[in-house]
């Protein structure tokens, strides 16, 4: 975030935001350009002094009023860590005067007392914090801070006006929407919604793949093809509407009807919707009598095969060990898919990450995801301050990383990782010992496991979203142990596109409102006809 944000890449991820129109007044116009300004100059002032908790304060004020509430979300909470860390311990933190100018970060003299400067921060930080739950409808996010803070700071009214203002938006979204209580379309309002959008200092290389993406790709494809001579490789294509690289699958021979293409071992999993005891690897059944548990650890395998699996199936890890197979056994069901998988892809890349050798969107495993960003048509996402903010943070803390210091992990990283998460992971039902029709996978953003007889498989590949869609795919998607396969549908001529179907719908209404959850309309000869 130390770098340009530039004007012409700033898109407000809130439709509220005081600055989504940069044209139609020159006052406003001069006001946006001061924010970003101040906003990048925060930020190399986070950069020389990372656990100055003003800091973190004035850049979530900016980032409020631009109205990037995720951003200034995290922000904020950081500086309340600060000033809990300071209140409740030891920990030596610094703080400048909240009405110093935006560049000056020196000590503030003017404190006698500093525990009076760390409440008076921890105040602002909250009230700003609910002005952001607020306008990204996080209703139930905001009425738990409201009374934490009622308790906390018992003279200010502000919060009990926050708090029951939150009540009362909530209760009068479920009288308005009573009939839609446990379904799907609840989801935004309950856990609020941003936009996805890229931040004004993102530049190409963390929008687009990295050059040598192609060429690393290609050779996993062949090492990982069974086949003497591989099925498949990768090639660029450029769309005239996007400066974003697009990649393809192409076949490099012919392929036969039945043939096996290639196979995606390389799976990063979790499981929903079973009060079973299920393979931590292949999640199968697991018998009480024959299983087998990763040393230190509550994570549980059906076979001794899976065990040594789990430990060494990420060829790209850096430390695989039982200890980390702990971590990523934790229960976080509760959570949305992409968090439960978060742990699981930060924890095999921390090393290298963390050892600041590379940024964490141009890791050779995250970086080859591409982004869902919709600048024309913006679609709103479900979000929450304590799932996407709070637990991803805490999750960094656990795997020992510096929050504050550590730049190349701060929230607009964490967003984008989980955005990428979120627009290529599959979901589909667990095998149980019996192996499911290839038409019950799909993939989706959040599958309802009550509405299933099946525990639900949310699984991130590392080849298959290098697939691309087809409502007629020359390619299927098999269920494979600890993985998924990918067979020719049919004849497949050299040079031809492979494609896969990421929905398994027959109309073209039902079929195209699944596709909305990656792009925003499916332009292949089967939808143009069906539309005719």
């Amino acid at each position: 975030m130390d770098q340009i944000w530039d004007l012409e890449r700033y898109y407000p991820t809130s439709p509220e935001a005081t600055y989504s129109d940069q044209t139609t007044d020159f006052a406003r116009y001069q006001r946006l350009q001061q924010l970003l300004l101040d906003g990048q100059a925060l930020s190399v002032g986070l950069s020389e002094r990372p656990r100055d908790a003003t800091l973190w304060l004035k850049r979530g004020i900016v980032l409020l009023e631009l109205g990037i509430l995720e951003l200034a979300m995290g922000d904020l909470y950081k500086c309340q860590l600060l000033c809990d860390s300071r209140l409740y311990s030891n920990e030596t933190s610094t703080y400048t005067n909240i009405n110093d100018p935006i560049t000056q970060t020196q000590d503030n003299p003017e404190f006698d007392d500093q525990q009076e400067q760390v409440s008076a921060l921890k105040l602002m930080s909250s009230l700003m914090m609910l002005e952001a739950l607020q306008k990204t409808h996080c209703f139930q996010d905001a009425i738990d801070l409201a009374s934490q803070m009622v308790e906390v700071f018992p003279q200010t009214v502000e919060f009990q006006i926050h708090r029951d203002t939150a009540k009362e938006s909530l209760r009068r979204f479920l009288s308005l929407h009573g009939s839609l209580k446990g379904s799907s379309a609840m989801i935004p309002h309950l856990f609020g919604e941003i936009l996805r959008k890229p931040y004004p200092w993102m530049s190409g290389e963390y929008l687009r793949r990295p050059k040598q993406f192609i060429p690393r790709m290609n050779g996993e494809i062949r090492s990982t093809s069974s086949q003497a001579e591989p099925t498949s490789a990768l090639e660029a294509s450029h769309w005239d509407d996007s400066s974003v690289e697009e990649v393809s699958m192409f076949a490099v021979r012919n392929i036969q009807k039945g043939e096996l293409i290639i196979k995606d071992v390389q799976m990063i999993a979790v499981c929903e919707g079973s009060s079973m005891s299920l393979c931590n690897y292949c999640f199968d059944r697991v018998s009480s009598r024959k299983k087998f548990i990763a040393k230190g650890s509550q994570a549980t395998y059906c076979s001794k095969q899976c065990l040594k699996a789990a430990i060494t199936m990420n060829t790209h890890t850096s430390r695989p060990s039982e200890r980390l197979l702990s971590f990523c056994a934790k229960d976080m069901s509760h959570f949305f898919p992409p968090i439960q998988l978060l742990p699981r892809l930060l924890a095999s890349c921390i090393d290298s990450l963390a050892n600041g050798d590379i940024h964490p969107l141009l890791h050779p495993v995250i970086s080859r995801w591409k982004a869902d960003f919709r600048i024309s048509n913006g679609v709103r996402f479900p979000f929450s301050f304590k799932t996407h903010i709070q637990r991803p943070i805490s999750i960094l803390q656990e795997l020992g990383v510096d929050i504050f210091r550590a730049s190349q992990f701060d929230t607009w990283v964490i967003i984008n990782i989980l955005n990428r998460i979120g627009a290529n992971m599959i979901s589909r039902p667990a095998q149980l010992q019996s192996k499911p029709q290839v038409s019950q996978m799909r993939k989706s953003n959040r599958p309802n496991p009550r509405q299933s007889k099946h525990p639900i498989i949310h699984s991130l590949g590392f080849i298959q979203p290098l697939f691309n869609h087809s409502c007629n795919p020359s390619v299927l998607i098999e269920p494979d142990h600890g993985g998924i396969v990918f067979r020719a549908r049919r004849h497949i001529s050299k040079g031809e596109e492979l494609s896969v179907s990421y929905v398994d719908l027959d109309t073209l209404q039902h079929g195209s409102h699944a596709l909305l959850q990656w792009f925003d309309k499916c332009l292949c000869t089967v939808c143009e006809e069906r539309s005719r």
